[in-house]
């Protein structure tokens, strides 16, 4: 029988994916070790840093939203108190995750109708950015060494986007399905 863990994270999911490569700068000096400054500006001047080993400019990637470290960072509280100090898993995985996000404000009416969510938005579903996948790729990293050995291990369960309802606050609601080993084969047999 296969274990399920079941939690919800509150807060605004953040997406996890598009990178930014970024050069790495050293300050050009002169034959005695000063800074070389620019004549306008008064700022030192700047150039690529280079590995000396592969003479290769150094290149830093790094997530370009600035709001998916600190979201995964509460994921993976969240995930450590569900899961209890259990060991990390090591077979498969399926990963059901339900992302709710705010409504825009043009689904309420106003006035006397402020905060009445409109007759014909009630079952609309959310098609702006960010994109469900990117959505899951943070959850899926946040998990990866807490939950599972690695977000490769994550072989089924949909992502979903949905609008939160009345009242109710962004979050994610995670479901981890650890599957039960079906067969075992007994190590005299892979000896021989």
């Amino acid at each position: 029988m296969n274990e399920v863990v079941n939690f919800i994270v509150l807060g605004v999911p953040q997406p996890r994916g598009s990178k930014v490569s970024i050069p790495a700068y050293e300050d050009i000096l002169d034959a005695s070790g000063n800074k070389i400054m620019h004549p306008v500006t008064g700022k030192p001047r700047r150039r690529v840093k280079m590995d000396p080993k592969t003479d290769r400019a150094i290149i830093y990637t790094v997530d370009d939203n600035k709001k998916s470290g600190p979201w995964m960072k509460k994921i993976q509280r969240a995930a450590v108190l569900a899961l209890q100090g259990r060991e990390v898993f090591t077979g498969p995985v399926k990963l059901t995750l339900d992302f709710y996000v705010e409504r825009p404000l043009a689904h309420f009416g106003t006035g006397k109708n402020a905060g009445i969510l409109k007759e014909r938005f009630a079952r609309a579903k959310p098609t702006t950015k960010p994109d469900r996948l990117k959505l899951a790729r943070a959850v899926e990293d946040a998990l990866t060494g807490i939950g599972y050995r690695d977000d490769a291990q994550t072989i089924d369960g949909p992502p979903r986007k949905h609008y939160c309802g009345v009242g109710e606050m962004p979050r994610v609601e995670i479901q981890i399905e650890f599957a039960a080993v079906v067969a075992t084969v007994q190590r005299s047999l892979i000896e021989q």
